[in-house]
């Protein structure tokens, strides 16, 4: 139903007209009765001059850190100040002169494509993801008319990129020029693929010498020990001899410690961001070899592995993935051809004139 001035849309009165050359559709509030059309037909100018310079008093920099701060009973601390930092970085910027009437698809899309030219799709999604929060907080307060993320394009995370990996010597290298506590930590990253916050969270609880494994079942993630890993599924991994005698000697000093890598307090490092300015960085930069994060110690050794013919699912488990196409999808870009390999597949399939194979075609 529509009529001079206004209409009817979920059983709702909006008003419809121009102030100062710009239109304006808004919703009343008001129910569909015939008193609340009778009033909205004679004062819908004036209505919706007080709707509009209402709404123009809530900016969208108050706005939005206003529906943040709403969502934070859903994070931790940390993670909550990480969203605020995004939020003021790359979003607000960008955002924040504009009435929330403005934000169009185009307007979006205009500025993921901004983004896009610094940051990864994966990245820029995250960003989005906050945007889209906002902005659907503000229809439903009716601070603008329409979802205005409907019709904008997806960002689409790009194909895995080739991971920047330390070559096989590199790695030996550096374990060889570590030492105290320190040769200890780059020994288990380098030679068991966790990642960083489950090198972290380890316990001495989870270290059986007498079976070599290691059970992962905690992680530390921005400065929060979680009682999970990444796909909340703990595991069980081999220690190589490497690992074994490592933190066997590490054991034999701090047999009264609960955690196994603790900064000066005694305490599980809450990020990695000390050791790599204090120990790995000045390593690195000590013997010569080139900062590719820490991170890069996981997919260093994965690649290893897989590159020198371990079995798939071994290496499935050894890295915590979901399934061996996850580590495929990853890691077979680094999988080299190798000459034994292929003899053995050219084994299987020559006949050795003892058995004859009948191929048949269809």
């Amino acid at each position: 139903m529509r009529g001079d001035g206004y209409y009817i849309r979920n059983s709702v009165i909006y008003v419809d007209g121009e102030l100062e050359g710009k239109r304006y559709r808004k919703s009343t509030g008001l129910p569909v009765t015939k008193k609340n059309i009778s009033y909205v037909q004679k004062n819908h100018h004036v209505i919706l001059q007080n709707i509009v310079e209402e709404s123009q008093k809530t900016t969208f920099t108050e706005f939005a850190l206003q529906v943040i701060e709403n969502g934070s009973y859903n994070r931790t601390i940390a993670y909550q100040k990480e969203v605020v930092s995004k939020f003021e970085r790359y979003i607000n910027p960008y955002f924040k002169h504009r009435e929330f009437s403005e934000i169009k698809p185009m307007i979006i899309e205009n500025w993921q494509n901004m983004l896009l030219k610094k940051y990864s799709a994966a990245t820029v999604k995250k960003y989005t993801n906050i945007l889209k929060q906002i902005m659907r907080k503000a229809l439903a307060n009716d601070l603008c008319m329409k979802d205005p993320f409907i019709g904008v394009d997806i960002v689409k995370k790009a194909p895995p990129k080739k991971r920047a990996i330390y070559t096989e010597d590199e790695m030996f290298n550096i374990i060889s020029n570590a030492s105290g506590w320190f040769k200890t930590f780059i020994v288990t990253a380098f030679a068991t693929g966790m990642r960083t916050g489950e090198l972290l969270a380890l316990k001495w609880s989870d270290i059986d010498f007498e079976k070599r494994v290691i059970t992962v079942q905690r992680n530390i993630n921005h400065a929060v020990i979680k009682e999970s890993t990444k796909t909340n599924k703990s595991r069980t991994i081999d220690m190589l001899d490497l690992v074994y005698d490592a933190l066997s000697n590490e054991f034999s000093h701090k047999k009264n410690d609960e955690w196994i890598f603790t900064n000066k307090y005694d305490e599980p490092f809450s990020e990695s961001k000390n050791i790599l300015k204090y120990y790995f960085k000045p390593l690195l930069e000590k013997i010569g070899v080139e900062y590719k994060s820490l991170y890069s110690s996981r997919h260093s050794f994965i690649s290893l592995m897989l590159n020198r013919g371990m079995d798939l699912m071994w290496v499935q488990n050894i890295a915590g993935h979901a399934s061996s196409t996850t580590t495929l999808k990853y890691y077979a870009m680094y999988m080299k051809s190798d000459a034994k390999r292929l003899q053995k597949a050219n084994n299987i399939m020559q006949n050795n004139g003892t058995h004859q194979t009948q191929m048949v075609i269809s």
